[in-house]
């Protein structure tokens, strides 16, 4: 993924503003409910499981009959530019005139774009094609002595008309005067949950199969009833140390996310070596939030089969093709992140050029301020008529402000989190009233979490004692293993590299033979690599 990016969008993407922390705007997100009405389900007419979910989705969602739009869309994920303005932009343009859901005018500069929208959110179904192939450059001159066809001239990234259709569909009533890379996006950076009349908030109800795709209609509305608590994770590669500084926004926006987790009351584990969780890292089993980057497929722990994510987690690794094709579990990372459970994820379907991509700080710093997956998407995404592609029900709120707290229910992350956000200016106060709430709730989890927390406040010596004293009250191996990686981590933030290493390769030998001793070994060779083999003889 290149850092690059096009002339007529540097000044906006490169500015130096980053997200403010959640709850700093002025913003007032409405129940999902509400916006039926405002959302258009598009489906392909012409594969049977394509109507089946969007009828589905249409009764959960309480869309209403007229806003269906069957296309007659050619089946597989790519599709031509000629076909998406035959079979999809012309008819459901053909669609919004005749219900009277927009008005379009021809704006200063004479480009034709919609002034008055009533539909804000599409929910593009499993089936209709993913993204929109580049449309070949025109002929040389020159023959291919192999084939006899024409040579044409290739399109550069700079100029290519290439784009996940999500991204085309979000400019639908806007006749852009060139095709050629990204088109600014008007609600970039919005703080309000209204939109902007020429954006369409488009997002994919879509899977690996059709049941992953129809989870997502199922988690989306069982999460949004009582809210999404557990823990997250954040990997954070420090790629401008290995490729240089203009990598450095990625890392960025990671740090920041990791901010406002910390802020909000979500434990969270943060890693900053180069290289992804290793395979047989022990992972709680309540994870609804990831956030990474930059391997080209799935790896690491969260290729393990045996993990999966919480029911209604958000998660997204960056990199250039992390969408490719959604029909795969193994393959890129849009598909495997669905397949092991997660409910949103965003992925790019081509190269799109690093600050062209969704801004995850500002991604996350407006999903925790209550808005819908969807306008949290769209807020952060500088570019249209692109490469992102968001999966996920567009109006997916994990985050609902106005969710009554069972406490019977998830009692240990609603206590950790209404803990951080009462006393979380009173560090003595804080940990006092989670260690009352540990013994009370005989809860090992409050301790790891309050010891994270520590963490995050970069108080080395405690966060290590309060590790110490997680594990001690763990009883599942996997669950102390999990607290020395804590230990590990915390010793080597803090600088003593030594000892980290030194903890790991105990832990290592102690667990000779098992996934968890492997990962201890990998996770000490990453601190202290081993010296290069002999060369051969």
């Amino acid at each position: 993924m290149s850092p690059r990016t096009t002339a007529a969008l540097c000044r906006t993407a490169l500015s130096a503003t980053l997200a403010a922390a959640p709850g700093a705007w002025a913003g007032d997100p409405v129940e999902s409910g509400k916006y039926a009405p405002l959302t258009v389900v598009i489906y392909n007419q012409n594969l049977d499981a394509s109507r089946e979910l969007a009828a589905y989705y249409a009764a959960e969602r309480s869309v209403p009959l007229e806003n269906l739009i069957g296309l007659a869309v050619p089946e597989g994920e790519v599709i031509s530019r000629a076909d998406y303005e035959r079979t999809v932009r012309g008819p459901l343009r053909a669609k919004f005139d005749a219900q009277g859901w927009w008005d379009r005018e021809e704006d200063a500069g004479g480009v034709m774009r919609p002034v008055r929208n009533t539909i804000k959110f599409a929910a593009v179904i499993y089936g209709m094609p993913l993204k929109i192939e580049a449309t070949p450059g025109e002929p040389t001159g020159a023959t291919d002595p192999a084939t006899g066809e024409p040579v044409r001239a290739k399109r550069t990234l700079q100029n290519t008309d290439a784009a996940s259709l999500c991204s085309e569909l979000a400019l639908l009533g806007v006749d852009l005067p060139d095709l050629s890379g990204p088109a600014p996006n008007a609600y970039f950076r919005a703080a309000d949950a209204y939109g902007r009349p020429e954006l369409l908030l488009a997002s994919r109800i879509d899977g690996p199969t059709y049941e992953d795709a129809k989870r997502l209609v199922d988690d989306a509305a069982a999460i949004e009833a009582g809210g999404l608590w557990g823990t997250a994770v954040i990997d954070i590669a420090k790629l401008a140390e290995s490729k240089g500084p203009g990598y450095g926004i990625g890392d960025d926006w990671l740090e920041n996310g990791a901010l406002f987790y910390h802020k909000a009351g979500i434990p969270a584990l943060v890693d900053r070596s180069p290289a992804v969780l290793p395979s047989g890292y022990p992972l709680r089993d309540d994870v609804v939030l990831y956030f990474g980057w930059y391997t080209g497929h799935v790896t690491g722990a969260l290729k393990d089969t045996a993990f999966r994510f919480k029911r209604g987690a958000v998660a997204c690794h960056l990199h250039s093709f992390s969408a490719s094709t959604l029909q795969t579990d193994t393959q890129f990372w849009v598909g495997p992140l669905l397949a092991r459970g997660a409910c949103g994820v965003l992925g790019n379907v081509y190269e799109p050029f690093l600050t062209m991509t969704t801004h995850f700080d500002l991604f996350n710093a407006r999903l925790l301020g209550g808005f819908t997956l969807a306008e949290a998407a769209w807020m952060a995404t500088p570019a249209a008529s692109w490469m992102t592609t968001v999966v996920g029900d567009p109006l997916y709120q994990p985050f609902r402000r106005g969710v009554r707290y069972d406490m019977a229910t998830e009692r240990e992350h609603k206590s950790f989190r209404l803990a951080v956000r009462r006393w979380g200016g009173d560090r003595d106060a804080l940990l006092a009233n989670l260690e009352r709430a540990a013994t009370n709730l005989e809860s090992a989890a409050l301790r790891e979490m309050a010891a994270l927390h520590l963490l995050g406040e970069k108080d080395y010596p405690a966060a290590v004692a309060a590790f110490e004293k997680a594990e001690a009250a763990y009883t599942e191996p996997a669950d102390k293993l999990r607290q020395i990686f804590h230990r590990a981590r915390a010793m080597s933030e803090s600088g003593d590299e030594e000892a980290a290493v030194a903890l790991l390769r105990a832990a290592a030998g102690e667990r000779a033979g098992t996934p968890g001793g492997t990962c201890a070994m990998a996770l000490a060779n990453q601190l202290d690599p081993p010296p290069p083999p002999p060369p051969a003889q």
